[in-house]
């Protein structure tokens, strides 16, 4: 019986490891939802919106757009007006503190900041998985956040 006596003691540490809950983000489009997987690797699950033939100006609200933002920790929208047409009564339905204005799990990455900080992180990635060294093997630096004037 050590086989027996082995799926149990296995058995017992599946029951016994603690669950980490991962962060549930939710991306308006797919290239979002890519990026976010791509920098988020096995922290987060991630869910898009639409599908990649869906036109974002043009969507058309579906429960499972609500259901999905209910559950959301974070939510990444393009911005810029693009989802202005679905995405507040969208978020409307979910009733998640976190989505409502002025709440913490919305990012916007209208702003030409946000998207200099996602490229930032995507280049990361990248250089750390080997895709695509730094040919000098100098660390990426862009003045995000420093402003110049001419």
């Amino acid at each position: 019986m050590p086989l027996r006596s082995s799926l149990l003691v296995a058995a017992s540490l599946m029951v016994a490891a603690p669950v980490i809950a991962r962060t549930k983000v939710v991306a308006t489009d797919a290239a979002l939802a890519a990026l976010a997987r791509d920098v988020g690797g096995l922290d987060v699950d991630v869910v898009a919106l639409l599908e990649p033939h869906e036109d974002a100006h043009t969507a058309t609200p579906r429960p499972a757009m609500a259901a999905a933002l209910q559950q959301a920790d974070l939510l990444i929208e393009v911005g810029l007006g693009l989802e202005a047409g679905w995405l507040p009564q969208v978020k409307a339905q979910a009733k998640n503190a976190k989505l409502a204005p002025g709440g913490r799990g919305v990012l916007d990455a209208g702003g030409l900041e946000t998207l200099a900080k996602i490229r930032l992180a995507e280049q990361e990635v990248e250089r750390r998985r080997g895709q695509r060294p730094l040919a000098d093997g100098r660390d990426l630096e862009l003045p995000i956040g420093r402003r110049e004037h001419a």
